[in-house]
């Protein structure tokens, strides 16, 4: 494992797109790194950087999300900022206009989550609402139009939303009843539906228990039950649902792994906090992902993560 060069501050929270990276200080400064050829940087130009770099025009944040080619930032006042790539109207600013600097999403308040997805974004306002914009490829929009939304509206059928995650083209909100509800692509299976079908309006999950909490990869879905223990669904060529088998599951599965207190997706791992303190983590592991020097290029069960021998990327 490596530190983030250059950077001192302490960090709040952090976020990952296909090329670049975002992390928020606890002063609430946004930095950013990696590909800006869409200006998702949002430093004013088209250069791309190896180092962390303040985001200018930008204060208060508490949290930040990024997409393929776009980033946003959720300030403490409740406001969204976007910048980027927006070919399906993903900045949420009426517009297809790639933008190289922060720019204030209309017709957002009081939102306190977001997150985004290839090329779609979403948020989740203090009433519950969910609001959605971008592409709508899949049903993203949970409208059931085909239509790209370059701005931001209301996802019907779904509300009292605690919170909200999104993979690549789908998406994942837990209700306050601890009920999980979902959309968009499901060519995996990753909506939990125990289907293949794709659906373009929130459905519930029925096979799980009360949730807690919800990770999204990008075809691959987690949820924790109140109990603990940790349920996977969708893809699962590399391991990715931890089961110890390789074939997709359309339905949740309950994995042997208990005792989880947090745990996090990426594009086709996952890692998990379990309450003693210990990590594990499982799927690909190509470029050291899962931190365990003894994991070869993938792992279908959780190993231990042990940061004194993760190799280096």
């Amino acid at each position: 494992m490596r530190r983030l060069a250059s950077v001192t501050a302490p960090l709040g929270c952090a976020a990952f797109g296909q090329a670049h990276g975002l992390a928020v200080t606890v002063a609430g400064q946004v930095l950013s790194w990696g590909d800006n050829y869409f200006g998702q940087l949002g430093d004013g130009g088209p250069a791309s950087r190896r180092t962390p770099a303040a985001v200018g025009g930008l204060s208060g944040v508490v949290q930040v999300a990024a997409g393929d080619d776009h980033s946003l930032a959720l300030c403490a006042d409740g406001s969204v900022w976007a910048w980027g790539g927006s070919q399906s109207g993903q900045l949420g600013d009426g517009s297809h206009e790639n933008r190289v600097a922060p720019t204030r999403v209309p017709g957002l308040v009081n939102i306190v989550r977001i997150a985004a997805g290839a090329r779609h974004s979403i948020a989740l306002a203090a009433d519950g609402t969910v609001w959605a914009w971008g592409s709508n490829e899949f049903g993203q929009l949970g409208d059931a139009t085909p239509a790209d939304g370059p701005s931001p509206a209301a996802v019907p059928g779904v509300d009292n939303v605690v919170a909200l995650v999104s993979g690549r083209q789908h998406l994942l909100a837990l209700r306050t009843d601890g009920t999980v509800w979902a959309w968009g692509d499901n060519h995996a299976g990753q909506l939990g539906l125990d289907s293949a079908r794709g659906q373009t309006a929130p459905q519930r999950i029925p096979a799980l228990p009360v949730v807690t909490g919800l990770a999204a990869g990008s075809n691959h879905s987690a949820a924790l039950a109140a109990d603990g223990s940790l349920w996977t669904w969708g893809a699962n060529d590399v391991g990715q649902l931890g089961n110890g088998g390789a074939e997709s599951s359309p339905a949740p599965i309950k994995l042997t792994l208990g005792g989880v207190r947090a745990f996090a997706a990426g594009w086709d791992h996952v890692v998990v906090l379990k309450s003693d303190g210990s990590l594990f983590a499982w799927g690909l592991n190509r470029y050291g992902q899962l931190g365990a020097a003894t994991a070869g290029a993938f792992s279908n069960i959780p190993v231990p993560v042990n940061p004194s021998v993760a190799p280096n990327p």
